[in-house]
């Protein structure tokens, strides 16, 4: 369902770092190690778009879209190497496209542990018509992994029109597959669609009896377009729900969470469902504490238990946001971007919602006269930031469009162990990890020599701000004797 659409807004979050200047190198500026300028436009020959994108373990970067044909469209893969060319070893030129008919699409991809490049979406044969879950692997060298089903690919039929819009993949190595699906030709038919594969892409029969689940929240389409796995093994599912074809389209953002066995988990708002009045959905994260983050017109935070978290923006939301796609920092910083003037948008988050301003990016522009939105993300290992969108001038159609944006991590003062050194080297140490001595205080020791450190207030190894202060006590000496 977010493919169909395109969030204009942002302006809430980016107004504020627009025109604040920062020191070449800071987090959110470009990578100029990527193609020279931190930027890369690929044309495909035809309307190119990217939905998803995967940093692999060697810094390669994988994409996957669709390119909107004369008549119909094609699904393809692009991988770059990590300084922004095409990797010439992968496919044609470092682009494969899969045969999943005259109407395919690609719409999510995730790199296994073991470096296997799992890609899905749509497989169909004629317009507006039967269409199936379309999933293949690739070994990391672009070859189709033959242990996947036997030829490397699996379509799954749901009933009428079905599409996979996201992919995660347990601890397990079982994968699943979140989209829409469809039981007759209506437009409005749509429901959630989950399904759970093997490792050897194999239904899983243990998932709801045949590897498939079906989930309506209303009458009319409903949609997943994200899926992520909880720590216990349940099942977070986002999408847009009571979406009409025929306007007013009125869609609301939708949750589901299932059990690992399939079945909708009632401990989440009572019947396993969650909807919340708004519009599209487009990414979906979860928390380390459990909290769940929906993405689209709005940012939304809910609590394990699917009510929204009042501690977040405005009871839950951040108006006006149009984010695209979400990512997640080990500091439990949130990465936001989109599309706003026309330009790729990209803001970092508190926790709390409000603004990180030691963030620095807002807009990149593609070029003059460029339409430029981001639609999909991706952290590497090292902490940079890769957005994944297209570029576009009108009457000449869209390009693929890359960046990636520098995120390096916070100084830090990391408490060094000083007991027993002087006070001297005790202060250069110190001083060297960033941290500052605050209070030193002196008293007689029988077992550390004077001038010496007999103890400090924060133990070694502590990760605290840059200046925070480590008191210290020190050794006046033996006692005087009476």
């Amino acid at each position: 369902m977010s493919a169909l659409r395109r969030s204009l807004g942002f302006a809430s979050l980016v107004a504020a770092l627009v025109f604040t200047p920062l020191a070449t190198g800071a987090a959110g500026d470009l990578d100029r190690t990527f193609d020279g300028d931190g930027k890369v436009v690929t044309d495909f020959g035809a309307e190119d778009y990217p939905f998803g994108v995967a940093v692999q373990r060697d810094g390669k970067i994988v994409v996957v879209g669709v390119s909107y044909l004369t008549a119909g469209s094609a699904f393809w893969i692009a991988r770059y190497t990590a300084a922004g060319a095409l990797d010439a070893s992968f496919g044609s030129g470092g682009i494969i496209r899969p045969d999943f008919g005259a109407y395919g699409s690609g719409n999510a991809v995730i790199i296994q542990g073991d470096g296997k490049i799992v890609v899905a979406g749509q497989a169909g044969i004629l317009p507006n018509a039967t269409s199936d879950f379309a999933l293949a692997r690739y070994k990391p060298d672009g070859s189709l992994d033959t242990s996947f089903d036997g030829d490397g690919r699996v379509f799954t039929d749901f009933g009428f029109g079905d599409v996979v819009n996201a992919l995660s993949i347990q601890p397990d190595g079982k994968i699943i597959a979140a989209g829409i699906a469809k039981s007759s030709s209506s437009r409005d038919a749509g429901e959630f669609g989950v399904a759970r594969y093997n490792p050897d892409g194999g239904l899983d029969a243990s998932f709801d009896g045949d590897g498939r689940v079906l989930t309506a929240f209303t009458a009319l389409t409903d949609s997943a377009v994200d899926v992520v796995v909880q720590p216990d093994g349940k099942i977070v599912v986002g999408g847009v729900a009571n979406f009409s074809w025929e306007p007013p389209h009125h869609p609301d953002y939708a949750l589901a969470r299932y059990n690992a066995d399939g079945s909708l988990d009632a401990a989440f708002d009572g019947d396993g469902k969650v909807t919340t009045t708004g519009t599209y959905t487009d990414d979906v994260a979860l928390q380390a504490d459990g909290k769940i983050l929906l993405a689209g017109r709005q940012v939304l935070r809910y609590n394990r238990d699917g009510s929204l978290d009042s501690s977040f923006g405005a009871g839950g939301k951040l108006p006006d946001a149009g984010v695209s796609a979400l990512l997640l920092q080990p500091d439990a910083k949130i990465i936001a971007v989109g599309g706003s003037r026309g330009d790729f948008s990209i803001a970092r988050l508190h926790p709390s919602g409000q603004v990180d301003h030691s963030f620095g990016a807002a807009l990149t522009d593609f070029g003059p006269g460029t339409d430029d939105f981001a639609s999909a993300a991706a952290l590497q290992p090292d902490r940079k930031i890769v957005v994944a969108g297209s570029s576009s001038v009108r009457g000449q159609g869209a390009n693929l469009a890359l960046a990636r944006y520098l995120n390096p991590a916070p100084q830090q003062c990391v408490v060094p162990n000083v007991r027993g050194k002087t006070l001297l080297i005790a202060r250069r140490s110190v001083a060297r990890r960033r941290c500052a001595v605050g209070r030193v205080k002196r008293k007689r020791s029988t077992r550390v020599k004077k001038g010496r450190v007999i103890s400090q207030s924060r133990r070694p190894g502590l990760r605290l701000p840059v200046g925070s202060r480590v008191n210290l006590v020190v050794s006046k000496g033996r006692p005087r004797s009476r």
